[in-house]
């Protein structure tokens, strides 16, 4: 009997045993069951989305862009974007002078347009959500060096500043050698070269006023120089806390006046569209010509068009007093976003992530239209230019008083610099008509 419990109890253990071993092995078939499946559901997925991007990215072939801006593009650099993306750019080139009313109507009238270009003067306006697409975060934002001249007084990304410019003075260093002149550092000196060459019968400057513009330059040492010495101060005009009228900027008028009045400006210039009075420049009819580093180009100041063939240089425009920091007076060219109404906004992304990318769009651009690149890791080859402009590139910058103001104000900048220059408005009379234009652009906002 006790040999039967004993053998009783044996089985049951075994029988014991057996079951755990089983439920373990149940548990681990389980546990790997569930394992696969969630390795099966996360490749699924992975398929899935790598589909879905294929789709996003194929779904781009075919489609046209709508772009417009001033700056030139060649056929070269829209046939590569089509070869390389797929996609169709149909791209529209205004003069100058009718820009900005050009993107307005486009913008109104719901007309098709996608990437669009974006002047400093006209950031006021187009720099919100219900303009233009909010670009901030993007990845393609970490391309580009400066994103000032995109950015709104709210912090948001509206645009990508594509090229980065100095207003600058391009001098005859053959002239300067042979009357023992320096490069002028400070406003002071500038006055003092201009002085000089004047006394020696070589007339200083040539300037293209009959394009009105260029008139800017009339003024840049005492206007810019207000701007400089308080970043704040259009923003204070805007408010009515400062007014045109008020002594400082009368001041700085007079300023100009005065310099007008020496004379160093050759009288022609006045009549002179801009192509001519480079020519003049590049002639030797002039010592100096004041201008930006977009003229980093040989159909502008290359060796075959400067007779006699000159050593040319260029130097930072100096508007700061001795004593005062030099800083090149930044101008960022061709500010491109996105149209808020754009139909196509990803194949104008993909635009953007093409203009900015060395092995896309970057090197035909600015190579080819001799714009110094605003993207890191692409430098722009400008042949012999690349060490004339290097010293004025590689300042610390400041923006331009004339591009952040509102167009109406800025506009009127231009006419009363132009006025001021034939002599038929005073410095008071200028003042009084760029109030009456802020007014005017304040109560249109």
């Amino acid at each position: 009997m006790k040999k039967i419990l004993l053998w009783l109890l044996v089985l049951t253990m075994c029988v014991s045993m057996l079951v755990s071993f089983s439920l373990v092995g149940c548990k681990k078939t389980e546990v790997a069951a569930t394992t696969a499946a969630a390795e099966t559901t996360a490749a699924a997925a992975e398929t899935t989305a790598a589909a879905e991007t294929t789709a996003k990215e194929v779904s781009l072939e075919g489609k046209t862009i709508y772009y417009i801006s001033w700056a030139d593009y060649t056929p070269e650099m829209l046939d590569l974007f089509k070869e390389q993306t797929g996609i169709t750019l149909n791209y529209q080139q205004f003069g100058g002078g009718e820009y900005n009313e050009a993107v307005r109507t486009r913008v109104a009238g719901g007309a098709d347009l996608d990437v669009v270009a974006i002047r400093a003067e006209m950031r006021k306006e187009f720099f919100n959500d219900d303009m233009m697409v909010d670009l901030t975060g993007q990845p393609v934002l970490e391309r580009v060096k400066d994103l000032s001249a995109g950015t709104s007084p709210d912090g948001k990304i509206y645009g990508i500043p594509i090229g980065g410019f100095v207003e600058a003075v391009w001098y005859n260093k053959d002239i300067f050698a042979k009357n023992n002149l320096s490069v002028p550092k400070n406003w002071e000196e500038f006055n003092d070269v201009c002085k000089k060459l004047k006394e020696a019968g070589i007339t200083p400057l040539v300037e293209p006023f009959k394009d009105v513009w260029p008139c800017w330059y009339v003024g840049i040492g005492p206007l810019q120089r207000i701007y400089e010495n308080d970043p704040k101060i259009v923003q204070k005009l805007d408010s009515g806390e400062v007014k045109w009228t008020d002594p400082i900027w009368v001041d700085a008028l007079k300023e100009v006046e005065s310099f007008i009045a020496k004379g160093y400006f050759a009288p022609e210039s006045t009549g002179l569209a801009y192509t001519p009075a480079k020519q003049a420049f590049n002639d030797g009819k002039a010592a100096m010509t004041i201008c930006g580093t977009w003229n980093a180009r040989n159909d502008t100041h290359g060796k075959d068009l400067r007779i006699g063939g000159f050593d040319l240089g260029l130097f930072p425009m100096p508007y700061n007093l001795p004593g005062e920091e030099l800083k090149g007076i930044r101008v960022q060219g061709v500010v491109t976003g996105i149209a808020q109404q754009s139909k196509n906004k990803e194949a104008g992304m993909k635009f953007l992530e093409w203009i900015t990318d060395p092995n896309g769009g970057a090197p035909i651009y600015h190579n080819t239209n001799g714009h110094p690149s605003n993207f890191k890791g692409f430098e722009t080859d400008l042949g012999d230019f690349t060490g004339i402009i290097k010293e004025a590139q590689e300042l610390p910058g400041v923006e331009t008083l004339r591009d952040d103001l509102f167009t109406l104000v800025n506009s009127s900048l231009y006419t009363v610099l132009s006025e001021m220059y034939i002599g038929t408005k005073t410095a008071e009379e200028a003042a009084k008509a760029l109030q009456d234009a802020q007014d005017k652009a304040m109560a249109e906002k």
